[in-house]
């Protein structure tokens, strides 16, 4: 067996921030973004993947989570102080948008037509681009995991007593694709 490889670490001068470690994520081909959160604001660290520090640009909200969109430089994320929210975060140009949420999303994903939220009961709100809410389901299950396979369908995994299902949800055959205003 061969051994792993692994480069030699890269350090980074980042300014010393308070707070926690939330992410790290890939930017665009060139760079990547330190997330970290405090009490009262998430500041986003950008630095080459060469390892030059570029920088850092700051939110007045402290962000519970971030999941990446298949826009560049697009994150969604929730508030940690008002979880009933979805924050659109755009990094290039700076921008934070917030939308008020009818549930407490425990997931938030991109699609094809819009933003989804899936609460820990099964309800799921589809936001469009304008921050609208488009559609609502109930009673879905509420996945411990979660892979979009294309710009409709995901494949959850849902645990169960006697083990985990795996489910491939479509929301364009549950018609939901077919309003995108």
């Amino acid at each position: 067996m061969n051994p792993i490889k692994i480069s030699a670490a890269s350090q980074i001068p980042i300014p010393p921030t308070a707070g926690e470690i939330q992410a790290l994520l890939p930017l665009d081909a060139d760079h990547v973004v330190l997330v970290m959160g405090q009490p009262q604001q998430t500041i986003f660290h950008v630095a080459t993947r060469r390892g030059t520090y570029e920088g850092s640009l700051s939110v007045s909200v402290a962000i519970a989570s971030l999941t990446a969109t298949n826009r560049p430089y697009r994150y969604l994320g929730v508030e940690t102080n008002c979880p009933q929210s979805l924050l659109i975060i755009d990094l290039k140009p700076f921008r934070a948008i917030r939308y008020r949420a009818d549930i407490v999303p425990h997931w938030v994903f991109a699609c094809a037509f819009g933003y989804g939220l899936l609460s820990q009961e099964g309800r799921f709100s589809l936001f469009n681009g304008a921050g609208q809410i488009t559609h609502r389901l109930t009673n879905l299950p509420c996945p411990k995991a979660m892979v979009q396979l294309s710009p409709s369908q995901f494949l959850w995994s849902v645990p169960a007593p006697d083990g985990s299902y795996l489910y491939i949800v479509d929301f364009a055959e549950m018609g939901l694709a077919a309003d995108n205003s």
